[in-house]
């Protein structure tokens, strides 16, 4: 949450962004509703790593490897389930995002789950960094007035435009996901006492001499 809180909290500071209101519950308590996005989006979190670096990554790696070399097939994979992955989100960029090319956002996310679940070796890194950032961006600090009788937010934010800085999937957003991934970087870092390797994923193996 701290990846959400520190570019929101810059784009408060810096006038990017306008706080609305604060501690909007409707007819749902704060804690209740809280809660009910931690646990949506522990299970948002789970299924979309399951499928989209789980699943679709060690089987786009196992129908690729017998064109190019280990690194090669990482970097390939890599690439495109966070394509998929952004491509998916189609209707986060018609819907929401004023601009198309705001799915560059939702690529770079792909990307940066992915390198985490190759840097970490498992899902769970990934898994519970996705489900804090959406989470953050659900009900500390949202963009999206709750319905009637929907979940509360703590903080609700206005972007002054919906500019490429400022707006829904613009850089502001961008950033919380690039920070993420290097906390969570620093993290197996620290944890690992600086051995972290890209090319050994279990799932991304290939057996060849041109690695």
């Amino acid at each position: 949450m701290l990846a959400v809180t520190i570019p929101t909290l810059v784009g408060i500071a810096t006038g990017w962004y306008a706080v609305s209101t604060t501690f909007t519950t409707n007819s749902m308590a704060l804690w209740t509703g809280l809660a009910v996005i931690v646990m949506a989006y522990l299970c948002t979190g789970f299924w979309e790593e399951l499928v989209f670096r789980g699943v679709l990554m060690s089987n786009a790696a196992e129908g690729i490897r017998g064109w190019f070399s280990r690194r090669n097939v990482i970097i390939v994979v890599l690439i495109l389930q966070a394509v998929i992955f952004g491509v998916i989100h189609v209707d986060q960029w018609t819907t929401q995002a004023p601009h198309p090319t705001f799915v560059v956002t939702w690529i770079l996310g792909g990307f940066m789950y992915g390198l985490l679940y190759l840097l970490g070796n498992d899902l769970a890194l990934p898994i519970g960094v996705h489900a804090a950032i959406n989470t953050a961006e659900a009900g500390l600090f949202s963009q999206t007035a709750p319905a009637e009788g929907g979940i509360p937010v703590i903080v609700l934010i206005e972007p002054i435009s919906q500019s490429i800085l400022a707006g829904h999937g613009g850089i502001l957003m961008m950033s919380r996901t690039v920070l993420a991934a290097i906390l969570g970087i620093l993290w197996l870092w620290y944890i690992r006492e600086g051995s972290l390797d890209l090319w050994t994923h279990s799932a991304m193996r290939v057996s060849d001499s041109t690695s």
